[in-house]
Parts: C-alpha cells; sequence; structure tokens
C-alpha cells in the first residue's frame, strides 16, 4: 500500500480522513465515492494509521463487495454476516450464518488477545508494568476504529438463525483464511449486523476448545463444544458444519476452514491435528493450532 499512500496523501480529503482516524474522531463517514475507492480510502487509512477498524455498509451485498475489495488490495479483512430468528424448533435450519458470526467474534477476541500480549511483553521488555490500554485489533469499543463506508443472545454459544429469506445470499459468504489470528485488519458488516445483539466476549471464550497438536484439549468437551456451537453430528463429515465422531477421532468441517479437520486424540491429549479429503478420508495437511 505504499505506492497508494504516496498518492492519497495528496488528496486533502483523504488527509482529513486519515488524520481524524488516528485522532479517533469517531464515528467517520465516507459517502459520495465509487465503492473501490472508499475501499482504496480505507485500505489506505489502516496501512497509514496502523489501526484496526469496524467497517459499517448500508447492506450486506456492499459488505461483500467491500470485503472483496479490501481483501484484493492487501487488507486482512473478514465479513460479518447478519441473522435472522426461527421461533420455530426445525431440524432443516441452517446454521451456516450462525457459525460464520461466530468465527468473527471468535477472532476479534483472539486478535485483541494477542495485542494485549504484545504489549504486556513490550512494556517488560522496556522494564515498565503491563497495560491493558485500547489498541489495534480490540474489539469494538475498546480501540477499533469504526468507520461507515455509505451508509441478545442466551445459553450455550450458538445464534439459533433460520434459513435466510434470499436463498441465493447463501453462495455470497466470502471464506476468508488469515494468516494469523492478529493479522485481523477489518470486520465488515452492514449496519443490521452489528446492531444485532450477541453473547459477551467472556462467554464465548468459556465454550471456545483450542486444539493444538501434543497439547490437552479434553475429548469430551471438544464434542461438547462442536454440537454447543452449531455442528451437526453425522456418521460422516461430508460438508461444513458437520462433525462425526470414531473411537478417538473426531472430525468436523468448520465454515471458514479450507478442508475439513480430524482430530486424533489419546486420552484428553490431541495426538494429531491435520486436514483430511472428505472423499477419500486421507490425511491431508497438518495444523499447528485450531478452534
Amino acid at each position: 500500500m505504499t505506492a497508494f499512500s504516496e498518492l492519497l496523501s495528496k488528496n486533502g480529503d483523504y488527509v482529513t480522513f486519515r488524520d481524524n482516524a488516528a485522532s479517533r474522531e469517531f464515528p467517520l463517514g465516507l459517502v459520495g465515492l465509487p465503492n473501490i475507492a472508499k475501499a482504496i480510502f480505507i485500505a489506505g487509512v489502516l496501512a497509514d494509521t496502523g489501526r484496526s477498524a469496524i467497517i459499517l455498509t448500508q447492506d450486506e451485498p456492499t459488505a461483500v463487495r467491500l470485503t472483496g475489495d479490501l481483501n484484493t488490495l492487501g487488507v486482512q479483512a473478514v465479513f460479518y454476516p447478519s441473522r435472522d430468528r426461527s421461533f420455530r424448533a426445525d431440524e432443516s435450519i441452517s446454521r451456516e450464518y450462525e457459525r460464520a458470526r461466530l468465527g468473527v467474534l471468535g477472532r476479534i477476541i483472539e486478535r485483541a488477545e494477542s495485542g494485549e500480549r504484545r504489549a504486556e511483553l513490550s512494556q517488560a521488555e522496556q522494564g515498565g508494568l503491563p497495560t491493558h490500554s485500547a489498541e489495534i485489533g480490540t474489539p469494538p469499543g475498546a480501540g477499533a476504529t469504526p468507520l461507515t463506508a455509505g451508509g441478545s443472545d442466551g445459553g450455550l454459544p450458538t445464534e439459533n438463525n433460520g434459513e435466510r429469506k434470499n436463498a441465493n445470499r447463501r453462495a455470497t459468504i466470502p471464506h476468508f483464511t488469515l494468516h494469523t489470528p492478529h493479522s485481523l485488519q477489518a470486520v465488515v458488516a452492514s449496519v443490521d449486523a452489528a446492531a444485532q445483539f450477541t453473547m459477551p466476549a467472556s462467554f464465548l471464550k468459556n465454550y471456545t476448545v483450542i486444539l493444538k497438536s501434543d497439547a490437552e484439549a479434553g475429548y469430551d468437551r471438544t464434542i461438547a463444544a462442536l454440537a454447543a456451537a452449531g455442528y451437526t453430528r453425522s456418521d460422516m463429515v461430508e460438508g461444513e458444519g458437520q462433525f462425526s465422531v470414531r473411537g478417538s477421532i473426531v472430525d468436523f468441517f468448520p465454515p471458514d476452514a479450507p478442508g475439513p479437520v480430524r482430530v486424533e486424540f489419546f486420552g484428553d491429549d490431541v495426538d494429531s491435528l491435520t486436514y483430511f479429503d472428505p472423499i477419500t478420508q486421507r490425511r491431508g495437511e497438518k495444523i499447528q493450532k485450531m478452534q
């Protein structure tokens, strides 16, 4: 983004927008520009200020397009979808959007925690005490930059959303894989999605299981966490949102992963953590960490 930043720095409106973001004069509105120009402005601000952002749009199609444009420009951005409520029990209810929302919330938490750890390490190296001031990557309301571009969950960590009214919307959920948890730079959502209540961060953390090779995770706790997160138990994992249990092997398919995941337990310890081919059932690439 160096070339973009150099060009944008010659534009007075961009400089004002960037300086307001740097001085935390929120919220900031970005209107009157084509969609790609908005993406360039936002990418430039994130690069120049080193901050992360919560970006709100007038509707979900705009949010999906903006997320894609930001990724094309090298910004690690994810799309946060809205949800509908279902007032009746239905086995055919899809939990795709529920899992997508939980995945983004989990990334925000992990990004915030990685930022706190870096701050503590920096303080320790300087001989000072750890601080917990807001910084890059903190959740909304705690230091992240809210930008507008064009315009209560209870119980277990599941948002219980029903099938979408627009069936074509299913294909618009982008699956973005971040290189590292702390690489998250932007969360893009419609105003409706951002206004919907969700669970407290502490509640989600309590029901999050982190899987690492040669580390304890808890066999029963992992199975319970998958069920609580809305995964459907099946004899064999064939698609996203499913999980299966065969002896000491637990398979599941996260919606934001490139493929299904296989966990082989030795007691409560993770003996092996890999992707696998759902057709041949053969193990593939090893995974260092999965949550």
